[in-house]
């Protein structure tokens, strides 16, 4: 039988690892579109605002607790919906 501690602890696991999943695709995409636009991370950081090394960990999946204006700065500036990282 599962005790609620278990079963939280299955919980959170299964939690980070959609999180992982998440930002995975969402760096996997944002680096897609730079790349098809022929810029850089440094000109992406110089049109956004976004700092450089958000945008490699962004890229790279390791950045879990970027901001959301930071995303719609990144998604305005590549003329998508923000739905639209998860494609």
């Amino acid at each position: 039988m599962k005790t609620s501690r278990n079963f939280d602890e299955i919980d959170t696991r299964k939690a980070q690892i959609q999180e992982e999943e998440l930002l995975t695709k969402i760096g996997v995409r944002l680096k897609k579109l730079r790349e098809d636009s022929g810029l850089t991370l440094l000109d992406v950081a110089f049109y956004t605002y976004v700092n450089m090394s958000t945008l490699h960990r962004l890229e790279k999946g390791k950045l879990s607790n970027i901001t959301t204006l930071s995303l719609i700065k990144i998604c305005l500036f590549f003329e998508i919906d923000i739905k639209d990282l998860l494609v």
